[in-house]
């Protein structure tokens, strides 16, 4: 477990060290699924969805501080499932990452847990993600938190 490790809001001040963590995380991307290809303006459009999101009331972002460091953020949504289908609301993590020097130390477990507290705040009961097929510490990682199988994503080029 990481030593004074708190989870808590992003605020805009953040913003410039959760870049870091988002290149970080597509980088190693890239080398499991070369599909992975951030565009040449991707750091500069997340950077500025990020200051957008903050002012969101139904997406919340969260981020792991060290005391000196940023090492981990999460992006969870509120989002409305289609009015065919139920529940009406589910909570959606579209994003989760922390730096390699400081995985399998708690850092992803507090800030599931946190997350799932401002979905239950919000009234919602189920979690979806999407999960890297390459990227088997992810698997591993959802899958111990007891999440598992719903959908597939299938991939097809155009010849």
């Amino acid at each position: 477990m990481v030593k004074e490790l708190t989870i808590r809001r992003a605020t805009p001040a953040d913003v410039p060290s959760i870049m870091p963590l988002w290149v970080e995380m597509m980088q190693l991307h890239a080398t499991l699924d070369d599909r992975f290809q951030p565009s040449e303006e991707g750091a500069a459009s997340f950077d500025k969805a990020l200051l957008e999101w903050l002012e969101n009331e139904r997406i919340l972002i969260l981020v792991a501080d060290a005391g000196a460091e940023l090492i981990g953020y999460a992006i969870g949504y509120d989002r409305d499932n289609p009015p065919v289908m139920l529940p009406a609301r589910y909570g959606y993590i579209t994003d989760m990452a922390v730096t390699a020097a400081r995985r399998r130390q708690g850092v992803g477990s507090a800030l599931l847990s946190a997350m799932t507290v401002w979905f239950r705040e919000r009234n919602l009961h189920s979690i979806r993600l999407n999960v890297a097929y390459a990227n088997p510490l992810s698997q591993g990682f959802w899958r111990s938190m007891g999440f598992k199988d719903y959908m597939n994503t299938l991939w097809g080029d155009i010849e």
